[in-house]
């Protein structure tokens, strides 16, 4: 018996999701495809004809008349939800049952909040649907379970994440639904939570959980009677490390159960942390730049700027980059004793903000009212930097803590504009670190490819999504060009008609957050 953890992504939410559910595991050896117990094998064997007998589309079809395949970038996982049921209303993906190739170094499958105005089908049909779906990066997959439209869900992770799993192949069939609770501790408060339940051979509930969302220790409290889970969908899922999916895909048993019809019904979703996972804070962290000092200018920072879109977030990242790079050259200029260097004063740089309209519509209006009072402590806490934490500290920028398009975008506790620190920061984050090399990227893109070349018999993707993962901080910012080529070139050559689209919403534009202050 293994256990699956549900890992989340974001250490303020952890206590929350970290739910665990005892699944029959698998084990794998090589070979042929491993055995399976009854229930697992009978559901796998059904495949995706077992949940969506009606409305299927031929891609073939579709691909003839569109002409691509549509390679969606976006920039925070949960940013894919409004492109997959666009790509429905758009004839391009199949409306239920379709199978998910998910290529990434986290599971993304924590169970969603229902807050209000969630659909009451699970399916979003309207613009506020989606966004009140757009909860986190790491609840994506689990909703579009809930709403039929992934039945199959194939995770495969990269060797460094070992750590997290007992074995190279793990496959179940979980059964996923709704449980209404009553909290004493809110009130009394009844609320409708998501349910997870192991199911037996007959498909029926054995043993259930909930997402508790006041318990510190959900894997302790957080059972819940297999009556009261309202079974909504059923979740067919195969956990696979990267070495093992690639030798299964050669070897032709990892998706040896699909009819031609389902072999079209394939969301391809890449996530660029799958190469590694690293704290964008790390660098100024190096510098001996403290978590305290940097949370003393998140604080001055979101209550002076209150940009409300991409465009104006960079726009003050870009005031704020040419402010630091001007302190730069003054203290650099002081440091060599030349006898005449540039000014770095209060006054000037207040002056230059003033003049910034950009800068200036994108200062809170109840901070405008005030002649920037907090300008001059910001100022001078920047000033009190060296120069090396002050390149470092350019280079990280200022961003929104998420995305505009998400549920709780401009509501958080702990601020909406900020220094761009990414999610999950040293000693406050259960997330595994890694920073790979040159070299591993490149055999990870070499096995990367070959998997995709080896699946392209079998599977013909009707959407892939690619997902940067730069706003929360995960994917490896030195090497990010390197990943996105490897990436969409690796995707390109296996499914040649295929065309990049790049969501508006995305960090620095299509070139990237890394680097943006160099063109």
């Amino acid at each position: 018996m293994n256990v699956l953890r549900f890992r989340p992504r974001n250490t303020a939410i952890a206590a929350g999701i970290f739910l665990t559910l005892a699944i029959c595991g698998l084990v794998y050896l090589g070979g042929s495809a491993p055995s399976l117990s009854p229930g697992v094998r009978d559901t796998l064997g059904k495949g995706s004809r077992h949940f969506s007998a009606q409305n299927k589309l031929s891609h073939s079809r579709l691909l003839h008349e569109w002409g691509t395949i549509p390679i969606v970038v976006v920039e925070e996982h949960h940013e894919v939800i409004p492109h997959w049921y666009s790509a429905v209303k758009d004839g391009i993906v199949n409306p239920k049952g379709n199978l998910l190739i998910h290529i990434d170094g986290h599971s993304d499958s924590a169970p969603p909040i229902f807050f209000d105005g969630y659909p009451k089908d699970f399916y979003p049909r309207t613009k506020d649907h989606l966004t009140v779906m757009m909860q986190r990066n790491d609840a994506f997959i689990v909703e579009a379970v809930l709403s039929g439209l992934i039945s199959r869900y194939v995770w495969i992770w990269p060797k460094w994440d070992s750590k997290n799993h007992e074995e190279p192949y793990e496959a179940s069939a979980m059964l996923l639904g709704v449980v209404d609770t009553l909290y004493k501790n809110l009130d009394n408060t009844r609320v409708k939570s998501c349910c997870m339940c192991e199911p037996d051979e007959e498909m029926n509930p054995k043993s259930c959980v909930f997402l508790n969302i006041t318990s510190e220790a959900p894997e302790d409290s957080s059972k819940v009677d297999p009556k009261d889970c309202d079974i909504q969908a059923v979740m067919v899922q195969e956990i696979i490390r990267e070495d093992v999916a690639l030798e299964m895909a050669q070897n032709g048993s990892l998706f040896h159960n699909m009819t031609d019809s389902e072999r079209e019904n394939v969301i391809l979703d890449i996530d660029e942390d799958y190469y590694g996972c690293e704290a964008a804070v790390q660098p100024v962290l190096d510098q001996k730049l403290t978590m305290v000092t940097i949370d003393k200018i998140d604080r001055f920072v979101d209550q002076i700027f209150c940009p409300e879109t991409t465009e104006e977030e960079s726009s003050v990242d870009k005031v704020l980059a040419e402010m630091i790079s001007a302190l730069i050259r003054v203290k650099s200029c002081e440091l060599e004793k030349k006898p005449s260097c540039p000014k770095g004063n209060l006054e000037f740089y207040t002056t230059k903000v003033r003049r910034n309209t950009a800068l200036v519509e994108s200062t809170c209006v109840r901070q405008r009212n005030k002649r920037f009072r907090l300008w001059g402590p910001f100022f001078k806490l920047v000033d009190s930097l060296t120069v090396n934490q002050l390149r470092q500290l350019r280079e990280m920028g200022f961003c929104f803590r998420t995305t505009p398009k998400a549920h709780d975008f401009g509501s958080e506790d702990e601020g909406v504009f900020l220094t761009c620190h990414g999610a999950n920061t040293p000693n406050r984050s259960v997330v595994i670190f890694h920073s790979p090399t040159m070299k591993e990227v490149e055999q990870r893109t070499h096995l990367l490819q070959t998997f995709l070349q080896s699946t392209k018999k079998r599977i013909l993707p009707s959407l892939v999504t690619v997902c940067r993962s730069m706003r929360d901080g995960y994917t490896p910012r030195k090497f990010f060009r390197r990943i996105e080529k490897d990436v969409l070139t690796s995707v390109d050559e296996a499914f040649p008609n295929s065309k990049v689209h790049y969501d508006r919403d995305l960090m620095g534009g299509k070139r990237g957050w890394p680097g943006r202050h160099n063109v």
